[in-house]
């Protein structure tokens, strides 16, 4: 969802920092899972099921759909958050949950219970619901 809002926002532009983001994304989920008891391995650029997952996930369906809608609302002006709740609200109503987005705050909880930093994840949490 945040790297669609970046991307259609028109906040990141350049693939190359759209790449670095992916990485930084992928490399806090590896960081809290291994606190959580997985394995590093499972998450590494090496697994095919991971890295496809991810990149699937942040190219197509419904987060890069809820993310890129909301990145254009922004992008001509409206701010985040309203355009944010709108839209999910919407969703709502075609019996549509995105799950990860209630998870947002319950996972920077968990990741500050292990002291661990998530930059990418705190500036979408930021940007969605303190905006």
């Amino acid at each position: 969802v945040w790297i669609s809002f970046l991307k259609a926002s028109g906040r990141i532009t350049d693939p190359v920092d759209i790449g670095y983001l992916m990485a930084q994304s992928a490399e806090e989920a590896c960081n809290l899972a291994v606190h959580l008891g997985g394995s590093k391995e499972t998450f590494s650029g090496a697994s095919i099921p991971w890295t496809a997952t991810f990149t699937a996930l942040c190219m197509d369906g419904l987060w890069h759909k809820f993310g890129t809608e909301t990145g254009k609302a922004s992008k001509k002006g409206k701010p985040v958050r309203p355009v944010f709740e709108k839209i999910k609200a919407q969703y709502e109503q075609n019996n549509v949950h995105i799950q990860a987005l209630d998870d947002i705050a319950a996972v920077l909880a968990c990741a500050a219970s292990f002291n661990l930093e998530m930059n990418v994840l705190q500036q979408a949490h930021d940007t969605f619901f303190n905006d």
